[in-house]
């Protein structure tokens, strides 16, 4: 899981450090020509973490290796990484579908933050 830091909005003069709060589930989108295979390859194994890209696709664009639909994680990250490969010059309509189908599985996830 991921350690974020929040802050203490209830009180300016505290100078305590400020509690860590651990992050069950978290999900990051990355919209970009190229796959987020970085990002993603990072993550491949871990369940806590969704990874989303929406990039075109790898049969036309660099990563040539990676960020294909049937890339979906490893292990116990089975299923916690989801790309949504686009064909060169995809119009807003195709966009438009990827992007919901990113928000809808970062809901049913239950992302605590978004990335």
């Amino acid at each position: 899981s991921l350690a974020a830091t929040t802050t203490n909005d209830d009180n300016d003069n505290d100078t305590t450090s400020p509690p860590a709060t651990i992050l069950k589930k978290v999900a990051v989108l990355d919209i970009d020509y190229h796959c987020g295979n970085g990002t993603a390859s990072i993550f491949y194994h871990d369940p806590s973490v969704l990874v989303v890209s929406i990039h075109c696709h790898p049969d036309w664009e660099y990563p040539f290796h990676s960020g294909f639909e049937d890339d979906t994680g490893t292990g116990e990250g089975e299923g916690a990484t989801l790309h949504l490969p686009l064909l060169p010059g995809a119009k807003w309509k195709e966009y438009n579908v990827a992007l919901e189908r990113a928000m809808k599985a970062i809901r049913a996830f239950g992302a605590q933050a978004l990335v």
